[in-house]
Order: C-alpha cells, then structure tokens, then sequence
C-alpha cells in the first residue's frame, strides 16, 4: 500500500511536471501546479494517517487472560480484536487501547462477565497501526 501511494505521489509529480511544460499561459500553469500540490498534500496524508474502520459492536468473550471483542462492519464483516490483559503482557507486546465500560460490571455477577448491554449495537472507530493490528477502540463520532 505504501508502495502504491509513492507510485501516485511520482505520478502526480511527473503530470506536473508535463503540463507545466505544456502550457503556454502562466495562470493555467499556476492554476495547475496548485492543483497538483493539493493532490500530493492529500497523498501524503492517507500515508500517514492510520487506518480507521467503523464497526458496530456486537459481543465480547471474557478469558482468564485476554478478552475477545467481536464487532460487525458495514458490510457484514466481522471482525474480532483480541485483547491480553495487561498483567500477562511482555514490554514489546501490542496492547490496544479499549473502554472499560465494553465489558459489563462484574459486582453481582456469578462467573465470567459478558458484553456491557448498553454498549451492545454502539457504533466504534477501530484505529489499526502499519501491521494491520488494532491499536485502539474508541466510540465514532
């Protein structure tokens, strides 16, 4: 994906580079070349900015170690994050940010808790990082 986005970035250089060339009246030419740039500005920002999927949360799986929360896309998709309690983690291991409140309260509960009903069918931005990993959960605006 990188790859590609540099390959766009090299064409909209070369394409204004060639028009540039071509036009024989400076204002088309400036009228061009910001055109371009704005262009390039925005490539460079989808290279940059993280991958962000909306997804409708569905249902979580309490472990003793980890947690498994299911969300359901758009497009039917569902998609789930695992996540490893804090506790068991080593230093260099992916730990995504997530509510506190997606799990339900556990005070007069007997076993494992489940999903949080109020937040069951709640709309969330899931943030991934270059690895495709999810790195944060967090409520769409």
């Amino acid at each position: 994906m990188i790859n590609l986005k540099k390959t766009l970035f090299f064409l909209a250089f070369v394409i204004e580079f060639l028009m540039l060339n071509a036009c024989n009246n400076s204002q088309k030419a400036k009228q061009l070349q910001d055109s371009v740039q704005k262009t390039q500005k925005e490539i460079k920002a989808q290279a940059t900015s993280p991958k962000t999927v909306e997804a409708i949360y569905q249902n979580c799986t309490v472990y003793t170690g980890s947690v498994d929360y299911f969300f359901v896309t758009e497009q039917k998709d569902t998609i789930k994050v695992n996540v490893l309690k804090k506790e068991l983690a080593d230093a260099e291991t992916l730990i995504a940010k997530v509510p506190d409140n997606l799990i339900e309260d556990t005070k007069n509960l007997e076993g494992l808790p489940g999903a949080n009903p109020q937040m069951v069918g709640k709309r969330f931005s899931l943030i991934y990082n270059d690895q495709n990993e999810v790195i944060e959960i967090k409520p769409a605006k």
